[in-house]
């Protein structure tokens, strides 16, 4: 009978004892953990807003240059320029070099404007 007691009283010890250790220290361990996990939530969820922002402003982008009649205006001009000034300047690669630099103009317009 008085096994049976200490049994008991043995249990609700053990019990107590777990409240308290967690309390304690594990909570803290749960709390570190929740942080954790909201803090990649949080990182994912501004990833996907990111890539939201970068394909909008994409169909954006498009659907503005499609009415700009832009390369038939630049081909025109190209074709103004004297042979030799348009040999010149591909030998240099000069619209290769041209292209670049647009094309980097772009990007960080968009960088500034929709990544910071």
């Amino acid at each position: 009978m008085f096994d049976f007691l200490s049994d008991i009283l043995d249990s609700i010890k053990y019990f107590f004892t777990y409240i308290i250790d967690f309390l304690t220290s594990g909570i803290f361990d749960l709390l570190i953990d929740f942080a954790l996990y909201l803090k990649d939530l949080l990182f994912l969820l501004w990833l996907k807003i990111a890539v939201y922002s970068v394909e909008n402003a994409t169909a954006l982008i498009s659907s503005f240059t499609s009415n700009i009649d832009l390369t038939s205006s630049i081909e025109s001009g190209w074709l103004s320029l004297p042979l030799e000034i348009r040999e010149f300047l591909v030998f240099f690669r000069i619209p290769e070099i041209l292209t670049m630099i647009f094309s980097a103009f772009v990007v960080r317009f968009f960088f500034k404007r929709f990544v910071s």
